[in-house]
C-alpha cells in the first residue's frame, strides 16, 4: 500500500506500453522505473501543456539543433546527458547506479539502459531500444 505522498500511476504493460485493464496502480520502485521509460520514450515537443518535456529525438521548435539525437550521428556523451537530465527528473529517484548508450550499426538500433535506488530503498533497471 503506497503511503499518500507517493507517486502513483496507472500500470502500463511493459511490452506495448498500453494500459492493463482491469485498471491498477502502480507506485514504489516499479512506478519510478515506468515513469523513467514514460518520460524517455516522450518526444520534446509532444506534450502541449509542456513542450520543454520528454527527448530531444528530432529537431523541432523549441529543440536546440545541438543536442537533437536521432538525425545526427551517435554521440554517446549527448543521449547519456540528455537521459541523465530526465532520470534525475523524476519522483522517487535517490541515484543513478549505472546508465549506458550504446548504437549497434548492423541493426541500426540505439539502446538506452539504466538502473537507479529509488527513495523507496530498492534498485529497479529498465533499458529503451530505439530503432534508427
Amino acid at each position: 500500500m503506497p503511503l499518500a505522498s507517493d507517486p502513483v500511476d496507472w500500470e502500463l504493460d511493459t511490452e506495448t506500453h498500453d494500459l492493463i485493464f482491469p485498471l491498477r496502480h502502480v507506485s514504489g520502485g516499479k512506478g519510478v522505473a515506468q515513469r523513467i521509460g514514460i518520460k524517455l520514450r516522450l518526444i520534446r515537443g509532444e506534450l502541449f501543456t509542456n513542450q520543454a518535456a520528454g527527448m530531444p529525438w528530432f529537431e523541432g521548435q523549441g529543440v536546440d539543433p545541438n543536442v537533437v539525437i536521432l538525425g545526427n550521428p551517435f554521440n554517446e556523451e549527448l543521449a547519456k546527458n540528455e537521459a541523465r537530465k530526465i532520470i534525475r527528473s523524476i519522483s522517487g529517484v535517490a541515484q543513478i547506479l549505472s546508465l549506458s548508450a550504446t548504437f549497434d550499426r548492423t541493426t541500426r538500433e540505439m539502446r538506452i539502459e539504466w538502473r537507479v535506488s529509488t527513495v523507496f530503498g530498492d534498485t529497479v533497471a529498465d533499458k529503451l531500444a530505439v530503432p534508427l
